[in-house]
């Protein structure tokens, strides 16, 4: 219920949204098949400014590739 409202905005403004039927846990951002950032930090102010938290980018075709592939899997079981 609490992130309704900011899902609603992020939908309106364009953005896809998928939902998976199982807790899943991943982070991870996949930008143009040209940049993927995955890490462990939520996008909420404690694992923004308090929590240590640790991120990776990855610029190589063949990662990016793999994880298009994972998110394709993933995308399978979600319902939008």
């Amino acid at each position: 219920l609490g992130r309704r409202t900011y899902l609603e905005q992020m939908r309106s403004a364009g953005v896809k949204i998928h939902f998976h039927a199982k807790m899943l846990h991943a982070k991870l951002t996949l930008i143009d098949r040209d940049y993927c950032l995955t890490g462990s930090a939520n996008m909420d102010s404690r694992s923004l400014l308090l929590n240590y938290e640790i991120g990776i980018c990855m610029y190589s075709p063949s990662e990016i590739t793999a994880v298009e592939k994972w998110f394709k899997k993933i995308f399978r079981d979600c319902s939008t």
